[in-house]
């Protein structure tokens, strides 16, 4: 073989190659622009809330890119909102395999164990999502991250771990919005002081801002606080007064503030009447306890003189009473007894 046909040959199949290349980069781009296509279909109708036919388009677009780790998890999340557990699990194994430290698949991994009824494991993955690695804007990733786990603590009642991760939120930079959120969970753990504080700020920015005003009203109700959560409550009214809740709260408010036996400066008299009245209502409400009830009868029919210490001991009749209360319709009454409680009347 002549060297010239050795270098033809060399010619002919380097271009094969080069040709063969050329081919298969096509067709990687077409399976690519197919993937993607599938994919923003699969985004639509899981913003329209189809998750199932969303999961659809998620799995063909994962089919052609196995490597896509955004196709996989997105999958993974139209299968949980799906109620596909099973299929969510196994893409969610595999994913964190892959890397462990993703924040989006500890958080789907988190939302997983939710709805298996798993608290506690669900709370860990929630932490790994928080301090874990997030594309792009992670910093507000994170913050939503534990935002939605709040609301997780809120649902279950555990007041203590929601103070516990609200306390962090206070040293990010958040946005209008959040603030007003991180203020609301403040109020529903029991932080009122802190509730009070951060509406405050955010209405000297913001005067004008009805539902600013019946938060702060909320915080102060809260707090036993009775007359300035009446003052906020009819501050929000005058900017907004077709609002029915903010109505109802100072109403609310109002009756706080007639019943409450623990102003300083209220008279003996007064302090009397008011705790009789506390003693008729929680009687009325809390009728478990037949002995208890027919002492707070025979206190509230004999004769007394009215004053501060015949008072208290209505009122401490009326929070045994109440201790063993079933649960009530009225907001009054629980918000009132939980001063009671806390609070020694003067």
């Amino acid at each position: 073989m002549t060297a010239r046909m050795i270098v033809i040959l060399a010619a002919l199949i380097g271009g094969l190659y080069a040709f063969d290349t050329f081919l298969a980069r096509v067709e990687r781009s077409e399976i690519g622009q197919e993937a993607e296509r599938r994919f923003h279909s699969g985004l639509d109708l899981y913003l329209r809330k189809q998750p199932a036919k969303a999961a659809e388009e998620f799995r063909r677009a994962w089919s052609l890119e196995r490597s896509n780790s955004r196709y996989q998890l997105e999958l993974a999340a139209a299968e949980l909102e799906a109620g596909d557990l099973d299929d969510a699990h196994t893409l969610l194994d595999d994913a964190l395999r892959r890397d462990p430290n993703s924040g989006r698949a500890n958080l789907l991994q988190a939302r997983l164990l939710k709805y298996q009824r798993r608290p506690l494991e669900s709370d860990s993955y929630y932490h790994r999502a928080i301090y874990g690695g997030w594309p792009g804007d992670g910093g507000n990733r994170r913050i939503q991250t534990r935002l939605e786990l709040i609301r997780e603590l809120d649902e279950r009642g555990d007041r203590k771990q929601m103070l516990a991760e609200l306390l962090p939120l206070e040293a990010d930079t958040l946005n209008f919005e959040t603030r007003k959120q991180v203020a609301s969970f403040f109020t529903a753990a029991g932080a009122t002081d802190r509730a009070a504080a951060v509406y405050k700020d955010l209405l000297t920015q913001h005067p004008g801002d009805a539902d600013l005003l019946a938060g702060l009203g909320d915080a102060q109700l809260a707090a036993g606080q009775y007359a300035a959560a009446l003052s906020s409550f009819q501050h929000a009214y005058r900017i907004a007064p077709a609002r029915t809740q903010t109505q109802l709260d100072m109403q609310l408010a109002a009756g706080l503030v007639a019943i409450d036996p623990t102003p300083r400066r209220l008279p003996s008299r007064e302090k009397f009447d008011r705790s009789n009245t506390i003693l008729k209502m929680v009687g009325e409400a809390c009728a478990a306890n037949q002995d208890q009830l027919k002492q707070s009868g025979d206190m509230l029919t004999a004769r007394a003189d009215r004053t501060n210490e015949a008072a208290e001991q209505r009122l401490q009749l009326a929070e045994q009473l109440w201790r063993n209360c079933p649960s009530t319709q009225s907001r009054l009454l629980p918000l009132l007894m939980r001063k009671l409680s806390t609070e020694p009347t003067l």
